[in-house]
């Protein structure tokens, strides 16, 4: 097989140390069986068919359409753990906070919300987002997610606290910090850059444009993803979310009582992940 036709078929996501063997050993137990139902016809077409099957697996991590979405599922009803486990597909970035610190005064940041009236708390001091502020988020959040890049990219960049530029690479929303809050202008270089999941920016960016003037920039940037916390449908597809875990797997996420991994706030349809606990 030529060169150029063996680098079409490879899925470097999903081989090499990326490789999620629970799902290879799935596949190859398909390919198996599969083969073993054409050779009872064609001995010949099973042989066939089963190296063919192998080498898909070795060239693509998995063979039988949809393997990442369907194996976790499949692994979840048997009787024992498989040690499904989710590997990355992004180089290892991770979306980062609008403001591009991590570090935020969780006391003092929703005392400033609850002041300003964005959020509330019941009896037992569980902390709601007010009726308004949800409503002008959610709206925010259906109008930015049939935005063009360009438009998407360009109110992230001005929902940050300090002036910037947005770009759009792939499936990531990059913030470019040109200046100081006070306007100085700065060179900017990868240390002065945000890179937000395409739904973080859509959340984050009408989280900001919610709050308003109720709150300062700052505050309104370092609030836009505890937001998140609060989220009841998707950025992305407008699907409804629930509280669930990342798996160390290749099919994403599963149900909370399965072996969890990493609590997450997450998309039912689409999977998306929108908060880590």
């Amino acid at each position: 097989m030529p060169p150029s036709a063996l680098s079409r078929l490879r899925r470097p996501e999903y081989t090499g140390e990326n490789r999620c063997w629970p799902c290879t050993v799935l596949n190859v137990a398909l390919v198996a069986l599969g083969s073993v139902a054409v050779g009872l016809l064609s001995p010949v077409l099973g042989a066939l068919s089963l190296l063919g099957g192998l080498v898909l697996v070795a060239l693509r991590g998995y063979v039988v359409p949809s393997t990442p979405e369907f194996a976790p599922r499949v692994a979840a009803a048997l009787p024992v753990d498989l040690g499904f486990h989710q590997h990355r597909t992004d180089g290892g970035r991770t979306s980062e906070s609008l403001t591009g610190a991590d570090e935020v005064d969780g006391e003092t940041l929703v005392r400033r919300l609850a002041e300003a009236g964005l959020i509330t708390a019941d009896e037992s001091g569980e902390l709601f987002l007010a009726a308004e502020t949800r409503r002008t988020w959610e709206a925010g959040m259906r109008r930015l997610r049939d935005v063009s890049d360009d438009e998407l990219a360009a109110a992230t960049a001005s929902a940050a606290p300090f002036p910037a530029e947005g770009r759009v690479e792939g499936d990531w929303v990059v913030v470019t910090r040109t200046g100081d809050a006070d306007g100085t202008a700065i060179d900017g270089d990868e240390g002065d850059e945000v890179w937000l999941s395409r739904a973080h920016a859509v959340a984050d960016t009408a989280a900001v444009a919610a709050m308003g003037d109720a709150v300062d920039a700052e505050t309104a940037a370092q609030a836009a993803m505890p937001f998140r916390l609060f989220i009841e449908t998707c950025p992305l597809c407008g699907g409804d979310t629930e509280e669930t875990v990342v798996r160390e797997c290749c099919g994403g996420t599963q149900g909370v009582y399965d072996n969890p991994e990493t609590p997450v706030l997450a998309c039912v349809g689409c999977g998306e992940v929108l908060y880590e606990f």
